[in-house]
């Protein structure tokens, strides 16, 4: 930890600017030309967590695992005001590296296991959706063995001539659905209800509009924008 509150600052032309507008009191005086100036070299008291983070004042420092005191320069601290002694770090940083090596490769047990996977898959999962038969669950995440699909694909990248349509590029290409596939089952291999579009423009609709339960509307107001 930082035992020093306080430091005493000489003030120059770079730095008297920064301590007044955080709310110290700069002495001015009148020059010979009667032009208001600060006075160069004063010295006055600010808060430690006021100095620069490159600050090379040095201030006066308790380890926090050894208690040694020592005295530290502002920019040595990178964890501020927390502060450990060279001695300390390196032993921590050493064991931190030894336990990641001893967990390295270990294999769970039958029980973390069976744990994990009621919490993360099936009805322990916050995302689980109870309205849809295994079969859907399956075919939504294995989207590749829904009945039409693959040739689809085909038929939607042939008529656009593997092209996006929102920026006209001919790489790292996607099919999208223009009514999402989970909300318009009935529309999943309509090839009207489909748009190649490259990855970028592909990610930029999803993070405009979301991942879920988006529509025609949705589609037509994105292209809007884009062409803007």
């Amino acid at each position: 930890m930082v035992i020093s509150k306080f430091i005493s600052i000489r003030l120059n032309g770079r730095n008297s600017k920064r301590y007044e507008s955080l709310g110290y009191l700069i002495p001015r005086r009148l020059d010979n030309r009667n032009v208001i100036r600060f006075v160069d070299g004063t010295e006055i008291q600010v808060k430690v967590e006021h100095l620069p983070t490159k600050s090379n004042v040095l201030l006066l420092c308790e380890c926090d695992v050894c208690g040694k005191k020592s005295l530290v320069k502002r920019e040595d601290l990178k964890f501020f005001p927390n502060y450990k002694c060279s001695p300390c770090f390196n032993k921590l940083k050493e064991t931190r590296e030894r336990l990641r090596k001893l967990h390295t490769g270990t294999k769970q047990s039958d029980i973390t296991k069976q744990k994990r996977s009621i919490l993360f898959s099936g009805k322990g999962n916050p995302n689980y959706n109870p309205t849809i038969t295994d079969i859907q669950r399956h075919t939504n995440k294995h989207r590749s063995i829904y009945p039409g699909y693959p040739s689809w694909l085909g038929k939607i990248l042939k008529r656009d001539n593997y092209t996006c349509q929102a920026c006209g590029s001919n790489k790292h290409l996607c099919v999208h659905h223009i009514n999402c596939w989970q909300d318009f089952v009935d529309q999943r291999v309509d090839i009207n209800n489909g748009i190649v579009l490259c990855k970028k423009h592909h990610k930029l609709f999803h993070k405009m509009f979301g991942l879920k339960h988006t529509t025609r509307n949705m589609f037509e107001e994105f292209m809007k924008i884009i062409k803007r």
